[in-house]
């Protein structure tokens, strides 16, 4: 356990210093003067960018994207406008861990990403609320097709 104090005065900001750091490299005092904190919080130190999978409840499809952790959920939600098809404003999205195990909603737009059991692997589902019409885009059977008589195709070749 590392015992932090605050020496104020010394310098524009706070400096916070382990007690132990006057026996220690001064590479050790960099880590401690970076991890130490006043509030007594603890610092989790990880990867900003995190690859996930990628699912909707209307394509059969799974692509791969990377993330920055700290973006909020609504720009997530744009982001993946681009790769689903589904308006931001029409999706619900959950988080299911690297076994594919329902892990909860992320309901909260204004959250960060980071802020969500988010890992490399994990999978986030995109539900469709818009009403279908992001699906008809898969729906081949409203689109006009080009017949040619079978006459005519012979007349071409």
């Amino acid at each position: 356990m590392v015992t932090c104090i605050c020496i104020t005065g010394l310098f524009p900001q706070d400096l916070f210093i382990s007690l132990r750091t006057i026996y220690i490299t001064s590479l050790l005092f960099k880590w401690v003067l970076t991890n130490c904190r006043m509030d007594n919080e603890v610092m989790v130190v990880t990867n900003p960018l995190v690859n996930v999978r990628i699912t909707s409840s209307f394509s059969s499809f799974e692509s791969r994207r990377r993330f920055n952790r700290g973006i909020t959920i609504a720009e997530l939600k744009g982001l993946l406008e681009i790769n689903v098809g589904v308006p931001a404003s029409c999706m619900d999205l959950e988080i299911f861990s690297t076994t594919n195990k329902f892990l909860l909603k992320m309901d909260n737009d204004d959250a960060l990403f980071g802020s969500y059991p988010v890992d490399d692997e994990c999978r986030i589902h995109v539900i469709d609320r818009s009403g279908g019409q992001a699906s008809e885009l898969f729906d081949s059977s409203k689109v006009e097709k080009f017949e040619l008589p079978d006459d005519e195709y012979e007349k071409r070749t």
